[in-house]
């Protein structure tokens, strides 16, 4: 059952302190980017498999909706950790970036998706860590809350599903299939912040 808290984005962030592997996938979807990061949301998917995210960036007078999937899991994953010269590019090898300028209908889309998914947000008690299941954290500007435990017919996932179906669009911006696969998109972002 979907119940509303109507809360607003100001309420429910907080400083993103608790955990260094969200900061680093945070980071690592961040890196490299040419403009001004708006809402990232980021998938740990609790079952030792890689990491994913999205991000919503500013770039100028565009905005850009960025897919990153991670080649090898960070968490658990040791060669992350190893010390490398900086330009060396083994990052860059282990992450599957895709871009595409998206325009401004679907971007205030996106943001209400954003807010509307912060609503789902339910309280955890101090001291209290889930397993079993996707840890999904959303953040801008910052600040960041997490979601433990994320079912996979829940609402939290149709957005996931949403952004999985937006990364999965051809990257071609005069494609036809690339107009469809947007508008499916649309249709599910649609659906969920109804």
């Amino acid at each position: 059952m979907f119940v509303s808290f109507s809360v607003r984005a100001e309420d429910v962030l907080a400083p993103c302190e608790y955990s260094f592997h969200s900061s680093r996938i945070r980071g690592l979807i961040e890196r490299g980017i040419d403009g001004k990061a708006g809402y990232s949301f980021s998938v740990v998917p609790g079952d030792g498999s890689p990491e994913r995210g999205w991000l919503l960036y500013e770039s100028g007078e565009r905005w850009v909706i960025r897919s990153v999937r991670f080649r090898t899991a960070v968490w658990g994953n040791d060669e992350w950790s190893l010390p490398r010269e900086e330009g060396a590019g083994w990052i860059e090898t282990q992450l599957k970036v895709r871009e595409l300028e998206v325009h401004q209908e679907l971007v205030e889309l996106l943001e209400k998706a954003f807010r509307r998914a912060l609503e789902l947000r339910v309280p955890v008690p101090e001291g209290i860590y889930f397993s079993g299941g996707p840890t999904v954290e959303i953040s801008r500007n910052g600040e960041c809350v997490q979601f433990f435990a994320v079912e996979s017919g829940g609402r939290l996932a149709s957005f996931w599903r949403a952004l999985e179906n937006l990364a999965s669009a051809p990257w071609a911006i005069t494609t036809w299939g690339n107009r469809r696969k947007i508008a499916s998109s649309e249709e599910l972002l649609m659906d969920f912040v109804q």
